[in-house]
């Protein structure tokens, strides 16, 4: 990983360092408190949001196990936003370790869905939880975070691979599975700028505007862009489950996250035309 050129001769409240990243972000240059000020504030987007969305499903009978990622994802950002304001060992295992988590959480929602209800055998789920296990304790012992990112991206394309899935075969949304896709995959393209440019970009935003300064800290612009196709994807997982149950929800957009589910039986405003396709895939349309 690149370190932040800059903000690694810089002081700060959490000092020493023990994370074994250190970010392109000159650590402590906007509060003593926040190592990484940007980085840090960013994770609102995996906190706030999930946090509206669970408020608003749940009053919906809406199983647990379906609005869990909901919650799991702001605590996922809560543990960045440690690691970031920190830049400790101990916040960032916190980070990367829920990281894991909930990507295993999705996949069996997903699996769930595709083989019901042969996916609520036990062995199913100790699979997946020994996966994880696996590569977390792995992942103490070698301590190198390339190790963590490659698990990690084993794990997220088991989750895509079967997300596709979901949408030949279960009633699903796939336009907002695929928004989901393209966006983590821009936003990943975003963090290895932030990662090889890391030299060209800290002398770029020292030569513009501080206002402008936090548009080019691609970390922070990775966390946003990252955190609401994150909320995509578990929107989606929930639309499926509600859509195979017989349950009409239709996604419209939101102020606060983006988009947002809503039962299209207490909205005046929509007509419940269900239409069918060989694959048996239903949608809501609006009017």
């Amino acid at each position: 990983m690149a370190p932040s050129v800059i903000g690694l001769g810089r002081r700060g409240f959490w000092d020493p360092i023990t994370s074994t990243i250190d970010w392109c972000e000159t650590n402590y240059e906007v509060s003593f408190y926040i190592a990484e000020f940007w980085n840090t504030l960013s994770n609102l987007t995996f906190i706030i949001p999930p946090l509206i969305a669970f408020a608003h499903l749940q009053r919906y009978e809406i199983p647990f196990l379906f609005l869990s990622p909901l919650l799991y994802l702001s605590f996922v950002g809560l543990g960045s936003a440690a690691f970031h304001m920190t830049l400790k060992y101990e916040m960032q295992l916190w980070d990367e370790m829920t990281m894991i988590w909930e990507a295993l959480l999705v996949s069996f929602l997903f699996i769930k869905m595709l083989h019901p209800p042969t996916a609520a055998k036990k062995s199913t789920k100790i699979g997946l939880i020994a996966v994880g296990l696996l590569l977390e304790i792995s992942y103490l012992v070698v301590n190198q975070p390339l190790f963590f990112q490659l698990g990690f991206a084993a794990i997220h394309y088991m989750v895509i691979y079967l997300g596709y899935r979901i949408t030949r075969t279960c009633p699903s949304s796939p336009k907002l599975f695929w928004i989901g896709v393209f966006l983590n995959h821009f936003a990943f393209f975003l963090w290895n700028i932030d990662n090889i440019f890391c030299r060209q970009l800290d002398g770029f935003r020292c030569s513009i505007p501080n206002i402008l300064t936090p548009l080019f800290q691609l970390h922070a612009v990775w966390h946003v862009i990252a955190g609401f196709a994150t909320y995509c994807m578990i929107t989606f997982a929930i639309h499926a489950h509600l859509l195979s149950q017989r349950r009409y929800f239709y996604i419209k957009l939101h102020p606060l996250t983006g988009l947002i589910l809503t039962n299209a039986e207490r909205d005046k405003h929509v007509s419940k035309r269900i239409y069918q396709t060989k694959r048996d895939k239903w949608e809501i349309q609006k009017k």
